[in-house]
């Protein structure tokens, strides 16, 4: 029984010794290089700093400028209408990542259709923080066609 005693505190003693060694390896000093490239405000952040909130009239300006660019001057197809669609969503989708909001996930709705005089309602419905989530919306009209855009921003904590 005192041979068995013996073996637990051998082995509790070099448990402690090993798990003391790993704490003990790395000095404070190699700690806080090891921070040096750590942005420790980011990762503790729960809201977006004023510089950093999503800002709805610069994204609208940059929906207004890609809608003029990829539709103006154009005839409504419905051949090109998917097509024309999928590079507006592109083209705003980097444009407003290229303006640098952090932690924000960007979505962009984009309705194209045909223009017949008629009248028509677009709508969407989001669960999200009125502090840091926002959106913004700009459309397209002429003759032939209309075009509808929404970017919304949605902080992810």
């Amino acid at each position: 029984m005192d041979n068995n005693d013996d073996d637990d505190e051998e082995n509790l003693e070099r448990d402690k010794n090993k798990s003391s060694m790993i704490f003990e390896e790395l000095s404070e000093a190699d700690f806080i290089d090891n921070l040096e490239g750590f942005d420790r405000n980011s990762e503790y952040q729960i809201r977006p700093t004023l510089a950093d909130k999503f800002k709805s009239l610069s994204v609208k300006e940059l929906i207004h400028t890609v809608l003029h660019e990829e539709l103006g001057g154009k005839v409504y197809s419905m051949d090109k209408s998917e097509e024309w669609t999928k590079t507006i969503v592109t083209n705003v989708k980097d444009s407003v990542k290229g303006l640098g909001f952090k932690r924000y996930k960007i979505i962009v709705q984009t309705i194209l259709g045909q223009n017949k005089g008629s009248g028509v309602k677009i709508g969407a419905r989001c669960l999200w923080d009125a502090d840091t989530d926002n959106f913004a919306s700009d459309s397209f009209l002429n003759d032939t066609m209309f075009c509808c855009v929404t970017v919304f921003g949605i902080y992810c904590y």
